[in-house]
């Protein structure tokens, strides 16, 4: 992370994007998993990608929310 500090309209920009990842990779579970007979290999990579994109989200907002805390 770059020495810029973090305001708190960024924590909660992080915060929306975080939230919305998880609603698109629990929507995306329920309409395209919800039945194990039709599952292809194309809907489990498109479900790792997400689930890798919604970890970095968290990981990235942690760090911000931890960088948050020291500048207060």
């Amino acid at each position: 992370m770059s020495d810029k500090k973090l305001s708190i309209d960024d924590a909660c920009s992080s915060s929306c994007e975080l939230v919305g990842a998880s609603q698109g990779l629990r929507a995306f579970a329920t309409d395209r998993l919800s039945s194990l007979n039709d599952v292809s290999h194309d809907d489990l990579s498109v479900l790792g990608g997400m689930i890798a994109a919604v970890v970095a989200l968290a990981e990235k907002h942690k760090t911000e929310m931890l960088q948050l805390e020291k500048e207060d």
